[in-house]
Formats: structure tokens, C-alpha cells, sequence
């Protein structure tokens, strides 16, 4: 764009501005942290609940070898982007047919899922989280996810989206029953079951699974969090799977 309104500007001399100004707006986020958290409008009347979603994605970045001619170092690299975003219940609306949010708060961070949660929970109670009769986290089923839930969150309710419940039963009859034409049956039966409300039902089927297998062993105890049957059941933490917005 730079380009475009007549400006020179190298990729090198993008990146050094962008780490710059980055630096600053994380010294300014580092100050407002370490303040207690204000909130915005404290005249408005409690909700009824505050949304808490986290969910993260893998972003590509430069690696060490980056415009080396000859290197052994990857030039590109991979790491997870953590994202998590606040809403509180009456924010949530219907146009044309499709679900939107009236308002929002969104936070990003690369590193630590405990420093999101801190972020997080800091903007969230600057837009009414604490005074929200219920609170509710939406995870995707990645062990992180309720990790920050329980650190930052302890009393709210803990779902797992139903988008990601379905990959994690597919992932997980594959690795029970080792081909997906095998465990097909046994994953739409569990998806039939979901989709009619019958979640604690779901659970009970995938806590007595023989848990043999190292990967399902591991989705069982991630994903789902609860222990399989060689194991002293645990109550499940997310007891039911829904979608906020439809």
C-alpha cells in the first residue's frame, strides 16, 4: 500500500517499524494490566451471562533462515495464535438470519494460554464480566482451553463447541476402532445423539471406552476431560455441547 501512495519502503524496513510499534503498544498494555480493572459502563443493569470464547490457530511467521540464500534453519515457522474473545448474552442478535454480536472484546496473544487468560479476564471485566449473573466458556477442545478456564474462570460453566465435538469424535472412533469405515457407525450414532440432546449420554459412551490406544487415551482426557473406564470416573467439566449462536 505503502508502494502504491509513492512511499519506498523495503520489507525489512516494514518489519523493523512493525516490531517497533508493537513494542510500544505492549509496554501500553503491560501499564493497563498492571491497574485494576475498570469498568467501562457500570451504570448498565447486570447481565444474565458473560460469553468467554477461546479458540487458537497456527499462524506462519519467519524462521531463523529467513532471506538466507543457503541455511539449514527453516525459513518459515509455524506457532499457535491464541484467541480469545468476550461478549455478554444480550449482546448477541439475529440479522438476516445469521447470528452477529451488537459488541465485543477480542484479545490475541502468542505464547503462554495463562497470559491470554490474564488479558482476557482483564478487558472482559472492564465490559461487565464481574457483574454478570453466570459466566460460560466455549472451548474447542484443546487441553489449554480449559486449563486457562479453570485458572481464570473457576465457577463459570465449561462447553465445548459442537463443530469441534464432531472432529474430536471422528478423531477419536478412528482411534479407537483404527479405520474410519469401522468406527462410522459408532461416530454418527454418538453425532445423532448430540444433534437430539442427549449429551450426557455422548459421555457415558465415551468414558466406557476401552482407552487403550495412547491417542485415544489422550482426546478422551483433552478434549472431552474425563477419564476413561480403567480409570475412577471424574464428572465431566463440559457437560453439555451446544452453539450460542446458530
Amino acid at each position: 500500500m505503502l508502494r502504491q501512495l509513492g512511499h519506498r519502503a523495503d520489507d525489512a524496513t516494514l518489519h523493523a517499524l512493525a516490531q517497533r510499534l508493537g513494542a510500544r503498544a505492549e509496554q501500553q498494555t503491560q501499564r493497563r494490566l498492571a491497574q485494576p480493572a475498570v469498568e467501562a459502563t457500570p451504570q448498565r443493569a447486570a447481565s444474565a451471562v458473560g460469553v468467554l470464547m477461546l479458540d487458537g490457530w497456527q499462524v506462519r511467521q519467519r524462521g531463523p533462515g529467513w532471506g538466507q540464500a543457503k541455511t539449514t534453519q527453516p525459513r518459515v515457522e509455524y506457532h499457535e495464535w491464541k484467541l480469545g474473545v468476550f461478549y455478554l448474552s444480550e449482546q448477541a442478535a439475529h440479522k438476516s438470519g445469521r447470528g452477529i454480536l451488537t459488541d465485543k472484546v477480542v484479545v490475541s496473544w502468542q505464547g503462554d494460554a495463562v497470559e491470554l487468560g490474564r488479558r482476557l479476564h482483564h478487558a472482559a471485566c472492564e465490559h461487565g464480566l464481574c457483574r454478570a449473573r453466570q459466566q460460560l466458556v466455549l472451548g474447542d477442545g484443546a487441553p489449554w482451553t480449559w486449563n486457562v478456564a479453570r485458572d481464570r474462570w473457576r465457577g463459570a460453566e465449561q462447553l465445548l463447541y459442537s463443530y469441534h465435538a464432531s472432529q474430536h469424535l471422528w478423531a477419536l472412533g478412528d482411534a479407537v476402532h483404527g479405520e474410519r469405515d469401522v468406527a462410522r457407525p459408532w461416530v454418527e450414532q454418538r453425532l445423532h445423539q448430540l444433534r437430539h440432546g442427549h449429551h450426557a449420554a455422548v459421555l457415558r459412551r465415551i468414558a466406557a471406552l476401552p482407552a487403550g490406544r495412547g491417542e485415544a487415551r489422550a482426546i478422551i482426557r483433552g478434549a472431552f476431560e474425563i477419564e476413561p473406564a480403567d480409570v475412577p470416573p471424574v464428572t465431566p467439566r463440559a457437560s453439555r455441547i451446544l452453539e450460542v449462536l446458530r
